[in-house]
């Protein structure tokens, strides 16, 4: 699966005061239908990614890159076992040792798999929490598995990049997402892409005419319609 990598940003930029790219930019915006229809194999996870290069390009920021694609040829071509790569590309398990050599990389589309692997320890996200590359961070954003003072320090990252990707993480709790919201004045388009979307953002981007937003939440309702979210013990939606 591919998603898109950001290497810059204008300040402002998918804020909620700041112009938003037209409808045309992003994905389902013709119709939340074909989104659903057209791919029907990926992730929501990665569908959500790539929509952030979409979203992003309509502010004149650098295209997209593939982490997967890219992740794979720089590690095939210095001789790493294709078990391996393909662990790292389909979020399998990782030995510590791998895990500290590819964190180690000096490919940031290898350092984003690793970041956003969901069998990384509390020490291992740490480490990816604190790489100098905002991609990574922002792949890091998305593991279900991070603490709460490391979720508090990803909403205060300087790269939007990274907490608009934190916003869109089905394992934060409605406070958490709201406090970004707030603190971050992050627009409502990043957590219409959330299952877990809070009620009164929810409520708030069905009254007003961010049409973007709107198309959102009919494409993640009608992934939870068709099983590629399921309710867990506690009533939050993640991925099947």
């Amino acid at each position: 699966m591919e998603v898109s990598r950001i290497k810059s940003r204008k300040r402002g930029c998918g804020r909620e005061d700041s112009p938003a790219p037209s409808d045309s930019a992003l994905p389902g915006a013709c119709s939340p239908d074909q989104v659903l229809a057209s791919n029907m194999k990926i992730p929501p996870a990665i569908i959500a990614l790539l929509s952030m290069g979409v979203f992003l390009s309509g502010c004149q920021i650098a295209g997209p890159a593939y982490p997967e694609k890219n992740g794979r040829t720089y590690l095939e071509k210095r001789g790493y076992p294709d078990d391996l790569i393909s662990r790292l590309a389909d979020g399998g398990k990782l030995s510590a040792s791998e895990v500290r050599e590819l964190q180690a990389s000096g490919s940031p589309d290898v350092r984003f798999l690793v970041a956003r692997n969901p069998s990384l320890t509390p020490g291992q996200l740490a480490v990816s929490i604190a790489d100098k590359d905002d991609f990574t961070r922002s792949g890091v954003a998305r593991n279900a598995n991070l603490s709460p003072s490391q979720i508090a320090r990803l909403t205060h990252d300087e790269s939007h990049t990274v907490y608009a990707a934190l916003a869109g993480n089905p394992a934060l709790s409605d406070a958490e997402l709201l406090r970004i919201r707030e603190e971050r004045h992050l627009a409502d388009l990043w957590f219409a892409m959330n299952p877990n979307c809070p009620a009164s953002i929810r409520r708030s981007i069905l009254a007003s005419d961010d049409s973007s937003a709107k198309h959102w939440l009919k494409i993640v309702d009608g992934w939870k319609k068709d099983g590629r979210y399921v309710r867990d013990p506690k009533g939050r939606w993640r991925e099947a």
